[in-house]
């Protein structure tokens, strides 16, 4: 700005810019000044004081959208300095603030004299400053030279207990020298007395030795002992296998003579074939046979077991990006390996309401895929397919739903979650 201006005049013309510059319409705003109008006015005048500033000193416009503002929100101060008249009771600062931005005649008069009685405020409060710092002063010296005092007579008062201190110290001396000669006698008793029990000493240690040598010779006795027990434990426990062996083979025998009486043909289809399904899907089948002990396949290595999947529920957790098709086919890939390597029977069910009509839904071999009827969610087809299967197959359904896994737990199958079916079926 030309005109010099107290820092208070400046900060409140600015403060009064930032809040009339929020409200101008984008193309009366000056162009340095855009990237500051969409804040706040306190944020405003915070960091935009400088571009304010020179805008002020430059842009006449921008100072008469600032004055038509100041007209409507101080009325009565702007009419007493336009007309001249004294004033009526304001802040010197606002007063200077209102004549810079209107111009009002001796404006720069106004200014001045604001900063004047800035700059007296200013120097009034440094001095009460002063004078505060130099009671301070005084009183830090009052309370040193009292604490020096204290301190003098608190030194004078240790050196009489140093003194005190200092005589009984030597009387406890003389006491030491008396204690001293004492234990000199004393040591020449003791050393006396050292000499007999080293003696006693050595004819215990010696007696030591020879019990010693005694329990030795025990020890290697009850080893002994203990081989000839664990030889005969091992001998009991193959007696035990040996009954348990002909056990086991009595009971395999029978299962099979029961086989061959009854004479009962392998199954020609499996419970869930006879699961009736939306016509989205076509049941496909596999003999394929394989073995894995880890993780999921614990489950599904048990004899005639049956993995009940919800495919959306494992696809849409798994790789929620593909295409409902893409989900489809990639799930039942990794199934149909899965199957291969377990032996175990797979069933893939689908919502039917999601599938396009004519995509084909064959599953791949070892994987039965069955979608939902249009009336029906994939939910209540896996509960019909779990109260399909005889009580005490195998089942095992991989769900996230609360309610399928409730359900299906009451009817006697275990649970697994889609993440751990994934895993499964990342590891290949």
């Amino acid at each position: 700005m030309s005109v010099e201006l107290s820092p208070g005049v400046r900060r409140r013309i600015i403060e009064l810019a930032a809040e009339r510059l929020g409200g101008l319409p984008a193309e009366r705003v000056p162009a340095s000044l855009r990237s500051i109008a969409r804040f706040a006015p306190p944020r405003r005048a915070r960091l935009g004081a400088t571009p304010i500033a020179a805008v002020l000193d430059t842009d006449e416009a921008f100072r008469g959208e600032v004055a038509e503002m100041v007209r409507e929100a101080f009325p009565e101060v702007v009419t007493a300095l336009e007309g001249g008249t004294p004033l009526p009771v304001a802040d010197p600062a606002d007063v200077a603030a209102l004549a810079y931005l209107l111009r009002t005649p001796n404006w720069e008069q106004q200014v001045a004299q604001a900063g004047r009685l800035e700059q007296v405020e200013r120097d009034a409060q440094a001095s009460e400053a002063t004078r505060r710092a130099s009671e301070r002063t005084q009183r830090r010296e009052k309370a040193s030279q009292a604490a020096a005092g204290e301190q003098l007579e608190a030194l004078r008062r240790r050196v009489e207990e140093l003194q005190a201190d200092l005589d009984r110290e030597r009387g406890r001396a003389r006491e030491a020298v008396d204690l001293a000669r004492r234990t000199e006698a004393e040591l020449a008793t003791e050393r006396q007395q050292r000499a007999t029990d080293r003696a006693t000493a050595e004819r215990d240690a010696a007696a030591s030795k020879a019990a010693q040598r005694r329990l030795t010779e025990q020890v290697e006795e009850l080893g002994e002992a203990l081989t000839r027990a664990r030889r005969d434990s091992r001998s009991a426990r193959d007696v035990v296998d040996e009954r348990r062996w002909l056990l086991l083979d009595t009971l395999a025998r029978t299962v099979k003579g029961l086989r061959d009486e009854l004479a009962i043909p392998p199954p020609s289809g499996r419970p869930a074939d006879r699961v009736e399904a939306g016509s989205g899907g076509a049941p496909a089948t596999s003999s394929a046979v394989g073995d894995d002990p880890r993780d999921v396949d614990l489950l599904l290595t048990l004899p005639n077991a049956h993995l009940i999947v919800d495919g959306y529920n494992v696809t849409k957790t798994g790789y929620p990006d593909l295409a409902l098709s893409d989900q489809r086919a990639r799930l039942v890939a990794a199934l149909s390996a899965l199957a291969a390597r377990t032996g175990a029977e797979v069933t893939c069910v689908f919502d039917g309401a999601e599938v396009v009509a004519g995509v084909p839904t064959t599953g791949q071999r070892g994987v039965r895929v069955l979608f939902s009827a249009g009336d029906e969610i994939a939910d209540e087809l896996i509960r019909r397919l779990v109260r399909a299967e005889p009580v005490g197959r195998p089942l095992v359904v991989c769900s996230a739903d609360r309610e399928v896994i409730d359900g299906v737990r009451r009817a006697g199958a275990r649970t697994i979650t889609p993440t751990a079916l994934l895993a499964r079926l990342n590891r290949g």
